[in-house]
């Protein structure tokens, strides 16, 4: 049976459910048949999750600490800084970085 109301409303509104049991229960009082299952996968595909982030990719991202990879302010190359005792070092030229 086809739903009472628009299409864009009823999409609305399922875009508001969170739960499977909220969209069955839209789906109910609209005469639409939908099971628990039917309802979970719908709102993975109207909420999908994002994946997590890694640490490096985190950093990547928010532009990082003091830590590579970067380029040396000393010699300008693309490096992975070395963290020795209190400071990162450039693998590359031996700049110290102190944090």
């Amino acid at each position: 049976m086809v739903p009472r109301g628009s299409t864009e409303d009823m999409l609305n509104r399922a875009m508001r459910c969170r739960t499977p049991q909220e969209l069955v229960e839209l789906a109910e009082k609209h005469n639409v048949q939908l099971s628990e299952r039917e309802a979970a996968n719908l709102l993975s595909i109207l909420h999908p999750q994002g994946g997590t982030l890694s640490d490096t990719e985190l950093d990547l991202v928010t532009g990082g600490g003091a830590k590579g990879p970067g380029i040396c302010p000393s010699c300008g190359v693309w490096f992975e800084w070395k963290w020795v005792k209190d400071h990162y070092v450039c693998l590359n030229c031996g700049y110290h970085k102190n944090v």
